[in-house]
């Protein structure tokens, strides 16, 4: 199961307005959306957690350096990857980004193609990562339409058993337990025992 989800989108803060733009229009031009803010306040107030994307930020927008990374990387938990610009590209700033959660740091003026790349390689994973959470939510979703007695019998056949000591173990008939398995593919859409594995392990690792 797949589900479709929206173009990830750049969210681009950067007090200067002429860095912002030139930047902004590189990136369009790369056939990328972008929504461009002046100030933190105007991202997050836009930002929601069901966007895939990611985060460029010029290191001090808005606060100063020294209290934009923590603010924003620690305190605030933004879950898009976050890529850092800064004017002068000092290791401290760098060790301090990583140390807060970026994902990238370039120093200005910047490498327009490596910037890209690291740009697409984020706006890739982000979306991944939400498409995975919106499947794992929808799986939530149809494992709570089984019954009782289907969750017993999934999770005797996520143990890997056969239908007939499925039906010893909890005093069913064959017959009636392949007729709850059947319902049981019919409510999760799945086609096989290997899928449903697949999706509850998968359901195991979002949470974890």
């Amino acid at each position: 199961m797949s589900l479709a989800l929206p173009d990830p989108v750049v969210f681009l803060v950067d007090t200067d307005a002429d860095a912002r733009s030139a930047l902004q229009h590189f990136l369009l031009a790369q056939g990328l959306l972008v929504r461009s803010f002046t100030r933190m306040a105007d991202f997050l107030a836009e930002w929601r957690p069901e966007i895939a994307g990611c985060l460029v930020l010029d290191v001090g927008t808005g606060q100063g350096e020294e209290q934009t990374i923590p603010v924003l990387l620690r305190e605030l938990v933004v879950t898009l990857p976050v890529i850092l610009t800064a004017h002068h590209g000092c290791l401290d700033t760098c060790r301090r980004a990583f140390r807060n959660g970026a994902t990238d740091f370039f120093a200005r003026p910047l490498n327009e193609q490596a910037l890209l790349d690291s740009i697409r390689k984020a706006l890739q994973e982000d979306s991944q990562r939400l498409r995975l959470r919106r499947e794992a939510s929808s799986f939530r979703e149809q494992l709570a339409q089984l019954s009782d007695r289907e969750k017993q019998v999934l999770e005797l056949m996520l143990e890997g058993l056969p239908n007939k000591l499925i039906a010893q173990q909890i005093g069913l008939s064959t017959r009636t337990v392949e007729s709850h398995r059947s319902r049981i593919y019919l409510k999760l859409q799945a086609d096989s025992l290997a899928q449903l594995v697949r999706r509850v392990v998968r359901l195991e690792e979002i949470a974890s």
